[in-house]
């Protein structure tokens, strides 16, 4: 297919995903004749980017997925309605946006590439958000941390959604994207 033609198709079927409630990789697939590399790409890749989200499963055991409001495709290509990365994002939403783009990463570079002139991550605040990420077991470890050596790098392993996990008072790490409690702290006694 060549690339004119993949856009073309790719925005047929983004008009017609829009309409559906959910929908499977394979549902897809059959509808528009096309492999399954290719459809799991095309979702994969708009889940990314906050366009579609994963939604459970079907009776057969298949991921379901559905389509987030108020994204466009304009020629093909995905119009996301994301806030502006350097105004009005707090630090940690800062933080999940690198997290969610850059692969594999470690707090320096997190705290390098989630920094702006207008909002300056610390050290301290990389290192908290990574371990955060871990409680919750968003990320996994790819690379151990070594005394004088190198510090942990780290690969996002669950993508729950493009909100950020909040901290909350009672401990407990909240996702506003799954609507539960990916950790909670035991009481010290």
């Amino acid at each position: 297919m060549t690339g004119q033609r993949f856009l073309k198709r790719r925005a047929e079927i983004w008009d017609a995903l829009k309409s559906t409630k959910h929908f499977t990789i394979f549902a897809v697939m059959q509808r528009f004749d096309l492999s399954y590399n290719t459809v799991q790409g095309m979702i994969l890749s708009w889940q990314r980017v906050g366009l579609v989200q994963s939604c459970g499963t079907s009776k057969k055991g298949r991921r379901q997925y559905r389509v987030i409001a108020g994204h466009t495709m304009v020629e093909g290509r995905p119009v996301v309605n994301h806030p502006p990365a350097a105004k009005n994002m707090t630090p940690w939403d800062a933080m999940w946006r690198t997290v969610r783009h850059c692969g594999e990463f470690s707090p320096s570079d997190l705290q390098s590439w989630a920094s702006t002139p207008d909002r300056l991550i610390s050290e301290k605040d990389a290192k908290a958000f990574c371990k955060m990420l871990m409680q919750a077991k968003l990320v996994r470890v790819v690379l151990r941390a070594r005394a004088r050596s190198h510090e942990a790098r780290y690969l996002l392993h669950t993508y729950p959604g493009p909100i950020a996990p909040q901290r909350k008072r009672v401990q407990a790490i909240w996702c506003p994207n799954t609507r539960q409690y990916l950790h909670v702290q035991e009481p010290s006694e």
